[in-house]
């Protein structure tokens, strides 16, 4: 009751405690920025029409922008109505150390720090002695240092999430929910060992399969085809060449007989061109023979040639494949 009747105190005598926080101010520095001014006034207008959060928002930034008690006074009020005890504590302790002991705000923030002391749930967190040295305790994502643990911890009448983390071990975590003025003390220990990964044989990768390059295929030994094909074509070209000498010499008979005779026959060639008239037609006889021979020839080497080819298989082919555990070799001979 006579915290309520504090909070009325304070509500009610507000606007005059804020004048002289100015004012105060005012006299022992420099004033305050007009934009602190104006957003502490609007504080005001907002808390008198019960818009607490408003306020609060409202009285931050003024705090931001020039540090003075009534500003953390009703700060430590906006936060008390909401709940936040811890942090309302905060404020007015912040009071008491911001102002000297002579100022009128001080007795009131002293009262409810009191109050507030009282209403305030607290928790003492002890570790388990099993739990390894290196465990980490977080309450509602603030991390507990050593000099913490198994001391009281103020905190706000709501739902508290504490994770205990240890290397080694699973995460553990604790749901609890603190009521006004509880005290409770816990023992949190650390999760349950993590087990080893179980090592599964490792497989090797498949290796992709390796083909040999393929092998030329190594000269043909010469076959009677082939050889046959070789000697007409050899034989062939002789004729032609023969052929084509036995044909220039005949010319040249032919030539020669233009002294003896009117025209290059018997009937009017003198009885001496005989011989010359002989020996053309048998060198023209024999030219024409050889060129018949050696194109035939020639025509049928390289038809052999081409038989061979056609006939002739296909050279050796050798394939490796290697897989885990097994190689394979094939091909073609």
């Amino acid at each position: 009751m006579r915290h309520g009747a504090l909070a009325v105190a304070l509500a009610c005598f507000a606007p005059a405690l804020a004048h002289t926080a100015w004012a105060q101010q005012a006299v022992s520095s420099q004033s305050p920025p007009p934009e602190a001014v104006a957003l502490f006034h609007a504080g005001r207008a907002a808390l008198a029409k019960d818009d607490i959060e408003g306020a609060l928002k409202l009285f931050q930034q003024s705090l931001a922008l020039n540090r003075s008690g009534g500003v953390l006074l009703n700060l430590a009020n906006c936060e008390e109505k909401l709940g936040h005890l811890v942090k309302a504590l905060q404020y007015y302790r912040e009071v008491v150390q911001f102002l000297p002991e002579t100022d009128i705000r001080v007795p009131p923030a002293r009262e409810g720090i009191a109050a507030l002391e009282a209403r305030a749930p607290s928790l003492r967190l002890q570790l388990d002695p099993s739990a390894p040295s290196t465990t980490v305790v977080v309450v509602d994502g603030d991390e507990l240092g050593p000099s913490r643990l198994g001391t009281e911890l103020a905190l706000d009448a709501t739902r508290h999430v504490i994770r205990v983390q240890a290397p080694g071990h699973e995460p553990k975590e604790y749901d609890i929910t603190l009521e006004e003025r509880e005290k409770r003390e816990m023992t949190v220990s650390a999760g349950p060992k993590l087990q080893p990964a179980q090592a599964s044989p490792a497989i090797p990768p498949r290796a992709p399969a390796l083909s040999a390059p393929s092998v030329a295929p190594a000269p043909r030994a010469m076959t009677p085809l082939r050889i046959a094909s070789f000697v007409s074509l050899g034989t062939g070209g002789a004729g032609v060449i023969a052929g084509a000498v036995l044909g220039g010499a005949a010319i040249e008979k032919r030539n020669e007989l233009n002294k003896y005779c009117a025209a290059p026959d018997a009937i009017t060639c003198e009885a001496s061109a005989a011989p010359l008239i002989q020996q053309g037609k048998s060198l023209a006889d024999a030219s024409t023979t050889l060129f018949v021979v050696g194109g035939t020839a020639l025509a049928g080497g390289l038809g052999l040639l081409v038989a061979d080819h056609l006939i002739r298989p296909q050279g050796p082919r050798i394939e490796v494949s290697v897989r885990p555990g097994h190689i394979t070799v094939g091909g073609t001979f």
